[in-house]
């Protein structure tokens, strides 16, 4: 399942009708989905955006990817430009770095669309917490990737959680000439680009052996802090520990700890003193 995160109805408009997605009445969200995807609005801003992942977290599966896909102002990319971000700088001074995809564009994928040739580049960018008007640093600006990601990577391992921006505004066209419909163009333009990237997702979230669903990361990260680079150790051990005992929850099995480093040292101590299954 691919969950999508969308700021405003405008950005969504184009993804709804083209994967023919139905909205779902579900309390204090917009959700829309079809057997794949699942895509929520959000509102505008890094906060409710935030929010819109944890609640969207109790209606989707475990091991969901996501992506947040919106519009960004630059200093200097035209309008109309799509990219994807390797960096992200929050207001609160927090970077963030999502792994780059690998992106096959000019497959014929089955999409119901033409599929972009072109390479789609990626960029920094800085998430705000009101529109910018200067453009002072050489990169992206919206107001929700940052909140987006931090919320999404509780749920997820990094390389599954992506952000995919369109500039909708730069030095020569500032934000006051941006409406609902030019938004809804622009997204509806860059959907072989969007279809590249979603299928890419799904690819490595197919064939990805961390399946987090069956080890219950996300029950062991609502307990315990821990660091991007220890949420990466985490996966790989409570993915051996699950392949050695054969036990879809592995992660029930830890015992109350005081913080991240006991876990982790914890499941380190438990997969030397377990026997090795060999069928």
């Amino acid at each position: 399942m691919i969950n999508i995160v969308c700021a405003l109805k405008c950005e969504a408009r184009p993804l709804i009708s083209h994967y023919g997605l139905q909205h779902k009445p579900v309390d204090k969200i917009k959700l829309y989905q079809n057997s794949s995807i699942n895509l929520v609005v959000s509102g505008v801003g890094g906060k409710l955006n935030a929010v819109a992942v944890k609640l969207l977290v109790q209606h989707t599966e475990p091991s969901s990817a996501w992506l947040n896909i919106g519009i960004a102002g630059h200093g200097q990319l035209a309008v109309g430009e799509g990219r994807m971000i390797h960096k992200i700088m929050g207001p609160d001074g927090l970077n963030w770095y999502p792994p780059r995809l690998k992106l096959n564009t000019g497959l014929n994928l089955k999409a119901g669309i033409k599929i972009s040739k072109n390479k789609i580049d990626s960029i920094s960018l800085i998430t705000v917490d009101n529109p910018e008007q200067r453009y002072q640093e050489n990169c992206a600006y919206d107001m929700e990737a940052a909140y987006f990601y931090q919320a999404a990577i509780n749920h997820q391992t990094s390389e599954l959680v992506q952000c995919y921006k369109i500039i909708s505004d730069n030095k020569t066209s500032p934000t006051e000439n941006i409406n609902a419909k030019k938004i809804s163009t622009l997204i509806e333009k860059k959907l072989p680009d969007i279809s590249v990237i979603i299928e890419a997702l799904s690819n490595l979230h197919k064939h990805s052996t961390i399946n987090l669903k069956a080890i219950s990361i996300t029950e062991l990260t609502k307990d315990y802090h821990f660091t991007q680079y220890q949420r990466i150790q985490l996966v790989k051990l409570l993915e051996r520990l699950s392949l050695i005992t054969n036990q879809n929850n592995s992660a029930n099995v830890v015992p109350g700890l005081k913080n991240s480093g006991q876990v982790l040292d914890w499941l380190e101590n438990r997969i030397k003193e377990l026997p090795v299954r060999l069928s």
